[in-house]
């Protein structure tokens, strides 16, 4: 089984500040309690971009593949076998990049104004934009030679676009108390530029133009948070135990990221680059497409699911053939998450430079349950029999990191202790 592939096209990796960087800070004000300023910065970053060229050498003829689909068990005994080495034609895979591939940028500007209102009162307003272009973009390929089935190429095909308008607002009430709000309004678009779906021998045709938003766009995003110093006590006993303590919280509350649903091309093929289904030989390779709309609601309510609503499967057809249904890219939106975390800590000098720091931390302290998008393997899948249902907590949603420091899971506490100096 072989399907679409593509690598994150907005931030590829390992990018380094090889061109130069212009900022500049002007005071605007310098009235006491009205102090303003206005910030601007430039910048273009280059990436290496030559990491997925490394790929070659994980194809022919330096490696050997066997493809096998729609497989019957107990395997047939030639299939047991391991490939030979060096492989011969027609190769199954092989890996290759543009010849003419360049190294990917980014442009990156911003504009910062910030005006005190009073000793106690500060409003920030930022605008903030990056440019990616000549992204590096690994894609499979229809294959149109007997020489090979598949290819997976890198070329400079995705693009992307992040625009967005950021507020904030910081008030100390009091000796004891300070606050923060802050609002983010972005726009995060990138681009796939086309890529490939497999149908056998070669692959079924898929629609360019796949410019639209980015899995993690995420339209608006807000903030809440603050500190507070408790009061200590006088007596000696009681302010030895009870000072220097601080009651922290954030709160968070964003509106729902983009997904895509798909399903299994309805034929299968074992030759040709033909968008229509074969009358014979229906055996191979498949193509994994995105469904079209019927017309019918997308979302119904359910109240055994999470969240309280799934996707209607008579909302999604597959297309004939082996090409794209009319439901766009990332058109889809899932849920929006919101949690309220709380800290309670204690600072203890120890001497002059060295701080002990005590904490109690709660994480989603009502037990607010935030859910993730439903994934391409089950809820998005339409040939999963969990197709519409979201099966994942926010928190697992992430990857990278573990689950227990990422937001949107159940209630939990952290003790901690650390030694600053």
């Amino acid at each position: 089984m072989a399907g679409v592939t593509q690598n994150n096209p907005l931030y590829p990796t390992n990018w380094h500040n090889i061109a130069p960087r212009f900022g500049v800070a002007y005071n605007m004000s310098e009235r006491r309690g009205h102090e303003m300023m206005l910030q601007l910065g430039v910048g273009m970053f280059y990436d290496v971009g030559y990491g997925a060229t490394a790929g070659a050498f994980n194809g022919a003829p330096f490696t050997n593949v066997r493809t096998i689909s729609e497989v019957t068990f107990p395997l047939a005994a030639n299939l047991l076998i391991a490939p030979p080495m060096p492989p011969i034609r027609p190769y199954g895979l092989i890996n290759s990049a543009d010849p003419s591939l360049v190294a990917p940028r980014v442009y990156q500007w911003n504009a910062t104004w910030e005006h005190n209102y009073g000793i106690n009162n500060t409003l920030t307003v930022g605008l903030i934009g990056n440019a990616g272009r000549d992204l590096a973009l690994t894609q499979t390929q229809p294959s149109y030679t007997s020489a090979y089935n598949l290819a997976i190429l890198t070329t400079n095909g995705a693009e992307s676009d992040y625009n967005a308008l950021q507020l904030q607002f910081r008030r100390r009430m009091s000796t004891r108390l300070q606050m923060q709000l802050s609002y983010t309004w972005s726009h995060t678009i990138d681009s796939t530029n086309g890529s490939g779906g497999p149908g056998g021998g070669g692959f079924g045709s898929i629609l360019t133009g796949q410019r639209a938003d980015a899995d993690y766009d995420i339209r608006q995003n807000f903030t809440w948070a603050g500190s507070y110093q408790l009061p200590g006590v006088k007596n000696r006993i009681g302010g030895a135990l009870l000072r220097n303590w601080f009651l922290d919280f954030n709160f968070f509350a964003r509106t729902g990221l983009p997904f895509d649903v798909q399903g299994v091309s309805n034929c299968t093929s074992d030759a040709g680059t033909s968008n229509t289904c074969p009358t014979t030989n229906n055996t191979g390779l498949f193509a994994l497409v995105r469904p079209s709309l019927t017309g019918a609601a997308i979302w119904i309510s359910d109240s055994s699911a999470p969240g309280g609503r799934r996707l209607n499967p008579a909302a999604f057809a597959l297309p004939t053939g082996y090409q794209q249904g009319s439901l766009g890219r990332n058109t889809l939106r899932g849920f929006g998450a919101n949690q309220l975390d709380l800290s309670f800590r204690r600072v203890v000098p120890l001497t002059e430079r060295v701080r002990l720091n005590l904490s109690i931390q709660a994480f989603n302290v009502f037990n607010h349950p935030n859910f993730a998008n439903p994934s391409q393997q089950e809820g998005g899948s339409m040939a999963s029999p969990e197709f519409g249902l979201v099966t994942r907590m926010l928190n697992t949603g992430f990857g990278g990191a573990s689950a227990l420091y990422q937001s949107g899971g159940p209630r939990s506490m952290e003790l901690s202790v650390r030694l600053q100096f």
